[in-house]
């Protein structure tokens, strides 16, 4: 399955001393719907409650402004319904120190996006402490058949990849893009086991970063 990490963090940070930091943190380059278009049939939606408590899309020290995560899930329920796509998308709570405060808090964000109708474009939600699935949606593309997640195909991908595997993802995506996407791209489930879908989107870090689908 072909799939984005970090699929929003091509957005403006929230904060000006972000601003420095942000091209670490940066994985994608184009907007989500040019992910979808670009042919990404897993979407990798990180979040987390700012200091105001507003649930805002993350990834690491980085928080995102902009557009809010209803609109987001909008855009793209309108989208793949109009072009009758499957794509899995995976809310991850990010944050490396959770609490069963934080996990209850998760799960009543992940119910009122269920509220909103939400639900069925969106698969499960997880925490990137335990990356035990937290909370089942209604979208069952590509179910998920464990409790947690294998990081095989994450470590495969990056195996032999050198000083790359720590650099900023646009480093990886540069080198290796052209190569991995053809790994991904095929249509046949049995192909990537379904216990792999969040840590085969981080492998192909950026992959649609370059759009060269």
């Amino acid at each position: 399955m072909l799939g984005t990490h970090n699929s929003m963090s091509y957005l403006p940070v929230s904060k000006w001393w972000m601003k420095p930091f942000a091209f670490i943190a940066r994985c994608q380059n184009k907007s989500i719907v040019d992910q979808l278009k670009a042919g990404a049939q897993y979407i990798d939606l990180r979040v987390r409650p700012n200091k105001k408590g507003k649930w805002v899309f993350a990834h690491g020290l980085i928080e995102y402004t902009s557009i809010t995560i209803e609109e987001t899930l909008k855009e793209i329920a309108e989208y793949i319904n109009e072009k009758s796509l499957k794509v899995e998308i995976v809310l991850t709570l990010e944050q490396t120190k959770v609490s069963q405060n934080d996990l209850d808090n998760f799960n009543n964000f992940c119910i009122y996006l269920q509220k909103l109708g939400y639900g069925n474009i969106l698969n499960y939600a997880t925490n990137k402490l335990d990356w035990k699935i937290n909370y089942r949606f209604d979208n069952d593309f590509y179910p998920l058949t464990t409790s947690s997640f294998s990081s095989a195909p994450f470590e495969a991908c990056y195996r032999d990849k050198g000083i790359y595997a720590y650099l900023p993802p646009c480093c990886y995506a540069s080198a290796f893009n052209e190569a991995d996407i053809p790994l991904f791209t095929c249509k046949k489930k049995s192909v990537i086991p379904a216990c792999a879908g969040m840590t085969l989107g981080a492998a192909v870090d950026g992959v649609v970063r370059r759009a060269r689908l």
